[in-house]
Order: C-alpha cells, then sequence, then structure tokens
C-alpha cells in the first residue's frame, strides 16, 4: 500500500476490508462479559471458515 505521505490511518490508496459479525454480536461486545470464556469456537471456526471463503473469492476476481 501506498500512502503518499500520510500515516496509515490517514490512508492512502483503497482496499478491500472484510468485516465479520454475526446476530447479537453486540450483546456482549465491549461489556464486562466481553471475556475469553464467551468466545464459541464452533463460532469462530465458522468465521474463520467464511473469512477463507472471501478472501480466496477476492483474490480469484478481476473485476468487482
Amino acid at each position: 500500500i501506498v500512502f503518499e505521505e500520510k500515516s496509515p490511518a490517514e490512508s492512502g490508496q483503497e482496499a478491500p476490508t472484510v468485516h465479520l459479525s454475526w446476530e447479537g454480536w453486540e450483546a456482549t461486545s465491549r461489556t464486562p462479559a466481553d471475556t475469553l470464556e464467551t468466545v464459541s469456537a464452533e463460532r469462530l471456526a465458522q468465521a474463520g471458515r467464511t473469512l477463507a471463503l472471501a478472501l480466496m473469492v477476492l483474490g480469484r476476481e478481476t473485476r468487482y
């Protein structure tokens, strides 16, 4: 990425971004209940598979 004398926070060239979330994620996010013990291994695995597939498709497509 070329930042043209700007910091990464100020951005340079635009690049695609991917955000993963699921219904109900905000119920405990950034609260005292947001702990490692509440992380679902199954949901994390599903998110990883989804992200891997999305990145494979984005890497293959030349026009979007």
